[in-house]
């Protein structure tokens, strides 16, 4: 259990000092070395003295990978809950993560937030469905929330999001990518990937 935090800011959770020797590197990085390395893992909690603040990151505040492709379920049943990632304690004050990411854009579901890594993860969950549970993910440079599959393998398992408070990052709420071409809206959705890389919404 990793709760009560304050990654990259100073005691009072107000100023920014960045992760890292230098103010970069990721704040959190699991890397699950088989299946079910992870299942025991939460991030954060429902309740506000669990939660954890990710902020002023060079690179996305939490890494979550599979060590390698085809380790089934190395994810399964982690939860990350309750957290505010790119803001301060208040949650209301920009403290952007990835901030290495250029201008133009981040590259590969290179999220702000949440990065998943893998093609066989298992159930991996972020926010949920009780009071608090759901994060907020704000003002970050990349995507709220990515998940990368860098082979052509097939994909097992399913990225939960839900919840969550997710506005004024630099890319998409949800972004899902395969061989480095992110996901884009096709007829039918019978293309598959990460969450079977769904089709997003459109609003009229």
């Amino acid at each position: 259990t990793i709760e009560g935090n304050l990654f990259g800011t100073d005691a009072a959770g107000r100023v920014g000092l960045g992760n890292g020797g230098s103010g970069g590197g990721f704040a959190i990085n699991v890397t699950a070395s088989g299946p079910f390395n992870a299942r025991d893992l939460r991030i954060g909690g429902p309740h506000a003295d669990a939660r954890n603040v990710f902020a002023d990151g060079a690179l996305p505040a939490i890494r979550l990978s599979c060590g390698t492709n085809g380790q089934p379920l190395c994810l399964d049943g982690l939860l990350v809950q309750g957290n505010y990632l790119g803001t301060d304690a208040s949650g209301s004050q920009p403290l952007p993560n990835n901030r290495l990411c250029p201008a133009a854009g981040c590259a590969g579901a290179r999220a702000g937030g949440v990065l998943v890594e893998g093609d066989s993860i298992g159930r991996l969950t972020i926010g949920g469905t009780q009071p608090g549970a759901g994060n907020r993910i704000a003002f970050n440079a990349g995507a709220a929330v990515g998940w990368t599959v860098s082979s052509a393998s097939v994909v097992d398992g399913a990225l939960e999001v839900i919840g969550n408070t997710m506005h004024d990052n630099g890319a998409a709420g949800i972004e899902l990518t395969r061989l480095n071409v992110a996901a884009t809206n096709d007829a039918g959705d019978v293309d598959e990937g990460p969450n079977r890389l769904q089709n997003a919404p459109l609003l009229e």
